[in-house]
């Protein structure tokens, strides 16, 4: 069967009224607040572990030089 114009018209309105029905913008905002938040935590874990294995300047330094690898140099001082 060949998808006409009608059919495809459907599928986005269902799509749109499925995804405004569940929330979704609700959801995906909570789960990037959540994501967020917890990064702090789990830097200070991942550091601390680090900081037993190697040392805690060379973990410290480590972490430094990845975040300003991904983030930039400012936001790896912060």
């Amino acid at each position: 069967m060949r998808p006409t114009l009608k059919n495809v018209w459907d599928l986005v309105r269902e799509s749109v009224v499925g995804f405004v029905d569940d929330n979704a913008l609700s959801h995906g905002a909570a789960m990037a607040f959540y994501a967020a938040t917890s990064l702090a935590p789990v830097l200070i874990i991942v550091v601390a572990i680090a900081g037993i294995a190697f040392g805690h300047d060379a973990a410290q330094l480590a972490l430094s030089a990845q975040i300003s690898g991904l983030m930039g140099a400012e936001s790896a001082a912060l």
